[in-house]
């Protein structure tokens, strides 16, 4: 059975209709009321007009930072420098382990 079903998530008052698995509605929601988080702190720490941005260019700035974000989490998330070690250290303990050693 395909549990999918249509919500109608809000971002900066404008309504998108989208068909999502029911486990995902909770934490589509969050993330759009982190988008909108987010852009209200650009709209608030750049004046604008006087910059002549659009909403397009704060929502590109919104883009970016969740790109840089999720690009960083990438990198916490990299584990082969920890599986290299992993595999040194046992080699060393098989190697330990091998040696003759007299009781």
């Amino acid at each position: 059975m395909d549990d999918k079903f249509l919500i109608n998530l809000e971002i900066l008052g404008r309504k998108y209709p989208l068909y999502i698995p029911r486990k995902d509605e909770e934490i589509m929601r969050r993330a759009a009321k982190e988008v909108e988080r987010v852009y209200d702190d650009y709209v608030l720490s750049y004046d604008i007009e006087d910059l002549g941005k659009s909403g397009k260019d704060i929502m590109s700035m919104v883009a970016c930072f969740f790109a840089m974000r999720s690009l960083g989490f990438e990198d916490e998330a990299d584990l082969l420098p920890f599986v290299k070690r992993i595999e040194v250290l046992n080699a060393e303990v098989t190697e330990f382990l091998a040696e003759d050693k007299p009781l």
